[in-house]
């Protein structure tokens, strides 16, 4: 398993535990994006980033609303962290 995806379990299995309702919405997504035939990589990474949103904000993101979410992404490029690397 190589290192970045270690670093996805490690993100999305933290938010399950941690983010109340982050378990039933990732897994509703899984599966929502395996019905439309989606990538294994676009889940990898769509879910490493929602898991980073939600455990920044301790809410699932669809409780999370876009002036937060376009905050948090300005802040994330003025500090000059990757955006493709949330």
């Amino acid at each position: 398993m190589s290192f970045r995806k270690k670093e996805y379990y490690i993100f999305v299995e933290q938010e399950k535990d941690l983010v109340p309702g982050f378990k039933d919405a990732y897994t509703k997504f899984v599966e929502r994006v395996t019905i439309d035939q989606n990538s294994k990589s676009l889940i990898t990474n769509y879910s490493r980033n929602l898991a980073q949103i939600a455990l920044h904000f301790g809410r699932v993101p669809h409780q999370i609303t876009v002036d937060e979410i376009n905050s948090y992404l300005y802040r994330m490029s003025v500090q000059g962290q990757s955006l493709t690397t949330l």
